[in-house]
């Protein structure tokens, strides 16, 4: 199955009430994501725009966006790509020269 990373962030109210009453949110998002077909990988808190991320091994999207929308308030999941190497990232699709020319800035 694919892993998936999606970022988190808690509300103001959410903050709160693990302030009043601390919990492990890990196991109650790997129980989630066991009714899904899911399994977390890991989560992890963080500082910035979002408080944590979580790594997800998922069998697709649907299942994904099913289990994050279901836990979590304000998520972002930005789309993961197996890397090709760099070649892969300014081809057209194509797989030929002039689908590159085309979107590479010539040179000189």
């Amino acid at each position: 199955m694919p892993l998936y990373m999606a970022q988190f962030a808690y509300t103001v109210d959410a903050w709160a009430a693990f302030t009043k009453n601390p919990e492990n949110r890990t196991a109650a998002l790997e129980n989630l994501a066991k009714k899904v077909g899911a399994k977390v990988e890991g989560l992890y808190y963080s500082f910035g725009d979002y408080d944590g991320f979580v790594i997800i091994d998922a069998p697709d999207e649907a299942t994904l966006t099913a289990m994050l929308l279901a836990a979590i308030h304000r998520t972002r999941a930005p789309p993961s790509h197996k890397d090709d190497g760099p070649d892969a990232a300014r081809d057209d699709g194509r797989g030929d020269e002039e689908g590159r020319r085309a979107i590479l800035p010539r040179s000189g």
